[in-house]
């Protein structure tokens, strides 16, 4: 029996705090992309970027849907191709987000905008423009996710999606004293949505 049935049968309240649509039919507080994805692919589109290339870098594809999905959504929304030569699949670490943003930008008509799944696989992608000869946000826009502190610090400073999790602990407590206070209520399903800080990684499309 997993921990998670034997906390139920327990009836011990339990809360998932989760960035994915997995369902494990217990109280819960989701924070995925979706929407913050949207906005991005939205704010570059509004720049006039159309090649738009992904670093999808993950140990398992459930954990970055969140962001494929919504971005592939967002050209055909557009009525833009979906170019699956601008998804660069890779690893999560800083050294995959490198080698990942070098094929992308070798491509003989390489993307003005780079999106990647977090933001360690963007300072790959930052550090692999700089190799090249690439000025951002001159020659190239890049996005990253989850808004980690250097982001903050690196130069030029990353836009990137943050999500709160101030607000995702909080209500984490709330459902709990809610559950330990009344345990025969409906499941409790609550979203804390992430939200786009724009900084000085982004800029209108190059006109060459």
């Amino acid at each position: 029996m997993s921990i998670l049935a034997w906390l139920c049968k327990r009836r011990l309240p339990v809360v998932e705090i989760s960035d994915h649509n997995v369902d494990y039919d217990v109280d819960s507080v989701r924070s995925d992309y979706r929407a913050a994805t949207k906005e991005v692919m939205s704010y570059l589109l509004s720049l006039q970027h159309r090649r738009i290339g992904m670093i999808y870098g993950v140990t398992s594809p459930v954990l970055a849907e969140d962001r494929l999905q919504p971005y592939q959504e967002s050209f055909q929304a557009g009525g833009l191709p979906v170019d699956q030569e601008l998804i660069a699949r890779c690893g999560p670490t800083i050294e995959d987000g490198y080698q990942a943003a070098l094929q992308l930008l070798k491509l003989p008509e390489r993307p003005t905008a780079l999106i990647a799944i977090n933001d360690l696989l963007a300072i790959g992608a930052l550090r692999a423009a700089a190799d090249l000869g690439l000025h951002i946000p001159a020659n190239l826009s890049l996005v990253g996710f989850d808004g980690i502190h250097v982001s903050e610090y690196l130069v030029p400073r990353l836009t990137t999606v943050r999500k709160d999790s101030v607000g995702v602990g909080r209500e984490a407590v709330k459902q709990l004293l809610v559950r330990i206070n009344g345990p025969d209520l409906p499941r409790q399903k609550v979203s804390v949505p992430p939200h786009l800080v724009i900084r000085e990684s982004t800029g209108p499309a190059p006109l060459e």
